[in-house]
């Protein structure tokens, strides 16, 4: 489904470039020689698409599993949708003054020495670094804010997988395996006789509704775990951060250094290399730490040391290293967003006839659903991070709380046919 969004857009842009022969009336070319030359990027991202699945294919049913049981929890739960699209809400309300600070002191300043008939505006030194500041705290904020959403998602879960429809499933099919052994002859069961309920006992308890449950998860979230969230979200922001200064200290590097000269001998490139992979581990570590701490409530530091070894037992790593699911849903969202964003540009093109502003119009079309799906696929990746994370506590324990998620990650390898 992820490949057939691109060569429809290339198709529809394609065709939609000869609608229009005179440019002199259309208004410009952007709506027959440029929407031309645009269509073949949907057609090119849909054979990378296409490659980058194709290459993992082997891994294709097991994400797909995984990705169907993370659904139906999210469904089960329709709580958490409207609960992300809250905070997304919150978020736009909070960066409009953030936003507003950023851009007020790069005008603090002072025209330069005239060249011309022009001058150059110098903003001042501390008003630089404050904008700059004031950038990263919007950044963290969205990354504290996105912490929240996994920790609640991780709770909610979590819920379901221990105490919820999951175990409850579980928890059937060793009964029923109780009573085959029971009906071949065994005298013995384990538990109290049949009948042999404390006078002063509720047998029934009244289970919690899926609202109260992410109620708690999300309280915990924003009360006892909201430090460890906002230091999460910090030690995230360093990690990307530090692959960005890595990444150009690589190409630093190539460009100054001469062809010839090994790599060890290249002090950039070598602190680059040592930077890149510390900046990978820690964030690995912090996503997990989150989910975690939705788990089970620890602190950051407990958490992230944890969950480190939980996700790299002999058991369970090499299940989740050849799932796809992040790589599904970010070409499901580049490509469905990419479709509307062609809408958009067709539409401004031909029926408005304002080709000089089918670029724009299209990138806003393609930025509006590109959000709203990567706001879904957050919630989805979130569930089935939690899913594996819940999964790797299993197989430490020895135990087998929800047979549905052993299934998917283990032993869906044969349902598709290649």
């Amino acid at each position: 489904m992820a490949a057939q969004p691109p060569p429809l857009g290339w198709a529809w842009a394609f065709a939609g470039s000869f609608v229009y022969d005179d440019e002199a009336w259309s208004g410009g070319d952007w709506s027959t020689t440029g929407l031309r030359v645009l269509s073949f990027l949907p057609l090119i991202g849909a054979a990378l698409f296409v490659r980058a699945v194709w290459v993992r294919r082997a891994s294709l049913a097991r994400t797909l599993a995984v990705l169907e049981l993370a659904a139906r929890i999210i469904a089960a739960h329709p709580a958490l949708l409207i609960l992300s699209l809250a905070q997304l809400g919150v978020f736009l309300l909070l960066s409009i003054p953030l936003l507003s600070i950023f851009a007020r002191l790069f005008l603090l300043g002072h025209f330069g020495v005239k060249h011309g008939e022009s001058q150059e505006w110098i903003t001042n030194a501390g008003a630089r670094w404050l904008a700059w500041a004031t950038l990263g705290a919007w950044l963290w904020t969205w990354s504290a804010m996105r912490g929240v959403l996994r920790v609640t998602v991780a709770g909610t879960v979590s819920h379901w997988f221990f105490h919820g429809d999951g175990s409850k499933r579980a928890a059937e099919a060793r009964s029923t395996a109780v009573d085959s052994e029971y009906e071949a002859g065994e005298d013995s069961l384990p538990g109290p006789a049949p009948g042999d309920w404390l006078g002063t006992q509720d047998p029934s308890p009244l289970e919690p509704t899926q609202l109260e449950i992410v109620r708690a998860s999300f309280s915990r979230a924003t009360g006892p775990a909201l430090g460890t969230i906002c230091a999460a979200a910090l030690a995230l922001a360093i990690a990307r951060v530090g692959m960005l200064i890595a990444g150009l200290a690589r190409r630093t590097s190539r460009a100054i250094s001469h062809p010839r000269t090994p790599d060890f001998l290249q002090p950039l490139a070598a602190g680059a290399a040592l930077l890149a992979g510390l900046s990978a581990v820690l964030s690995g570590i912090s996503d997990f730490a989150l989910i975690y701490v939705g788990v089970t409530g620890e602190g950051f530091a407990a958490a992230t040391r944890r969950s480190a070894r939980l996700v790299r037992g002999r058991a369970v790593k090499s299940v989740m290293d050849g799932l796809i699911i992040h790589l599904l849903l970010d070409l499901m969202t580049l490509a469905l967003s990419f479709l509307a964003g062609v809408a958009g540009f067709l539409f401004s093109a031909h029926n408005l006839h304002v080709p000089a502003d089918a670029p724009l119009v299209g990138l806003l079309c393609a930025l509006v659903p590109y959000w709203t799906l990567r706001l879904c696929s957050d919630v989805l990746g979130n569930a089935a991070d939690t899913l594996f994370l819940c999964y790797s506590i299993d197989e430490a324990g020895g135990e087998e709380h929800c047979k549905e998620a052993a299934d998917a990650f283990k032993n869906a390898d044969e349902t598709l046919p290649f």
